[in-house]
């Protein structure tokens, strides 16, 4: 999987699973533009990305608020400015929000997650489709396992990705035409900072750490068939093998990559 000089962009390339795409695209010889909020976060990843062998003129980081329409257009914009073209486009950014209560949700919740996890994912794909025409590129979506998973804690989560996958394949039909394919990546249980949210009580804030984020793996673990939490670096290798040339006859598929949790008849008893 050669991705020289290909340029790619990762939102969320900042932390997570979002920096593992960047590092590994970056391994195999990309020109990575990597987007997220927190500069300090951005400039972390940025320098990982360096001290791993890219150049620095390689790489892109852009802070902005993918949640905010204004803000989208100015990916593309800086892109272009810099590198003149587009090859991959990775909508990985995405939030959990706050924990769904059916019957006293004020909707700012809904709009925060949908706002982020679709509303930004549709408006980032109309700024980058007239340049991924003319590159034949592709675009990669991270949606989740939950899209699949009625769960009484993150039911607009599941929502945004439920939409996000209809959304996904909807595309890659109408783009058939022009040469750019469009896929899907369904991770299961993964080792990143989004698990510290799961180790707080309702109303805290989350404090990532390397030990909340075990402590919420080894709960997962038993109920996960291969007994285990995935890591960064196995969704990395999916997105990968999906925007690169040897994924040329795959368009409107979504992967799933999650240890077969799927398959495992008690996924229940994680989510709810």
């Amino acid at each position: 999987m050669s991705f020289t000089n290909k340029v790619c962009i990762i939102t969320g390339g900042n932390s997570g699973l979002g920096k593992g795409i960047a590092i590994k695209l970056a391994q195999e010889g990309a020109i990575i533009v990597i987007v997220g909020r927190s500069t300090k976060t951005l400039d972390e990843a940025k320098n990982e990305i360096i001290s791993n062998g890219t150049m620095a003129e390689n790489i892109l980081a852009i802070s902005v608020d993918i949640s905010k329409k204004e803000d989208i257009q100015q990916i593309v914009d800086m892109t272009i400015t810099k590198y003149g073209k587009i090859d991959v486009l990775v909508n990985n950014a995405g939030v959990l929000g706050s924990p769904f209560e059916a019957d006293t949700e004020s909707f700012e919740n809904f709009e925060y997650i949908f706002n982020t996890n679709v509303h930004a994912v549709v408006h980032l794909c109309k700024a980058a489709i007239p340049y991924l025409k003319v590159t034949k590129g592709n675009i990669v979506n991270i949606s989740s396992v939950a899209a699949l998973l009625p769960s009484a804690m993150t039911a607009y989560y599941s929502m945004s990705k439920a939409a996000l996958d209809m959304y996904t394949k909807c595309l890659a039909s109408k783009l058939t035409g022009d040469n750019v394919r469009v896929n899907g990546i369904m991770p299961g249980a993964i080792k990143t900072p989004m698990f510290s949210k799961f180790a707080c009580a309702p109303g805290e804030v989350p404090v990532i750490s390397e030990e909340s984020i075990e402590t919420v793996a080894n709960t997962l673990n038993k109920n996960i068939p291969m007994k285990r939490c995935g890591l960064p670096i196995e969704i990395a290798n999916a997105v990968a093998f999906l925007a690169s040339d040897g994924a040329s006859y795959i368009s409107g598929s979504i992967l799933v990559v999650d240890g077969a949790l799927l398959c495992h008849d008690k996924y229940n008893e994680m989510f709810n």
